[in-house]
């Protein structure tokens, strides 16, 4: 199943039941809601971006345009997110007119060379295979002296495949592969996850694209609570999303 095939799958499921408008993790900083601490990672990334009024900004991966039209309303920016699920841009489009939204592959965007002053990546990345490529996009489109943002969901282990670790917690080879291959399985049902990839692999990415003063952040542990809440709110409308999607998995 291809990311925009997978969006266009849960989109509405998550944004009703699972995750909120934002559709991203939260940061936490105690047991506050979880639409307040998805709003915290947004101001995080967006005090980044260093927005100011007019700049042009594109959010790569805008999801159903929240971000998109927030950068907009709050801080005056020309605002266009992008998209490759049709679904998603249809519903930007008609809730957020203060932006412009496009569907297109982010390894291959069609949009103007230098023709942004910001790019923001938040938590879309992970879908996209050739994370290179989806970079040197970016800093294509960017102007020179540009400011690239980028947060996503990826492993800050060393347990590669997770092999080593289920074996090392006394399992078999064969037990620990089918301990693998089921969460395999079941993260890209839910998440849509291409492949896992290591923190150090976005900072080399970044750096091959061609990106200078890369900076990397590992938000890991203020962000763990979120997978709690979904969980929560998986259970708390399980009628629901088997009424909206009868495919949805359950026991996330």
């Amino acid at each position: 199943m291809s990311g925009a095939e997978h969006y266009d799958r849960v989109t509405e499921a998550w944004q009703h039941y699972v995750m909120g408008p934002d559709l991203h993790f939260g940061f936490f900083e105690g047991t506050e809601p979880l639409k307040e601490a998805t709003r915290r990672l947004t101001d995080r990334q967006l005090q980044k971006l260093d927005l100011q009024p007019n700049l042009r900004v594109l959010d790569v991966g805008c999801g159903i345009g929240t971000t998109t039209a927030r950068m907009a309303a709050d801080f005056g920016a020309d605002a266009v997110g992008l998209s490759n699920s049709p679904r998603g841009i249809e519903l930007a489009s008609k809730a957020h007119e203060n932006a412009r939204f496009v569907c297109a592959d982010a390894a291959d965007n069609g949009l103007a060379n230098a023709s942004f002053d910001r790019v923001l990546l938040l938590e879309s990345m992970h879908m996209m295979p050739d994370k290179t490529q989806v970079l040197q996009e970016c800093l294509r489109v960017l102007k020179p002296g540009g400011l690239l943002v980028a947060c996503d969901v990826c492993s800050v282990s060393d347990f590669g495949d997770h092999m080593v670790y289920y074996v090392g917690l006394g399992h078999s080879t064969r037990v620990a592969a089918g301990f693998r291959d089921a969460m395999n399985t079941l993260m890209k049902s839910v998440f849509g996850l291409e492949q896992l990839e290591h923190l150090r692999t976005y900072r080399d990415a970044a750096t091959q694209a061609g990106f200078t003063d890369v900076e990397v952040d590992n938000i890991s542990a203020p962000t763990r609570a979120t997978l709690d809440r979904w969980a929560d709110n998986t259970l708390t409308h399980e009628a629901k999303l088997k009424e909206v999607r009868p495919d949805y998995p359950q026991n996330m």
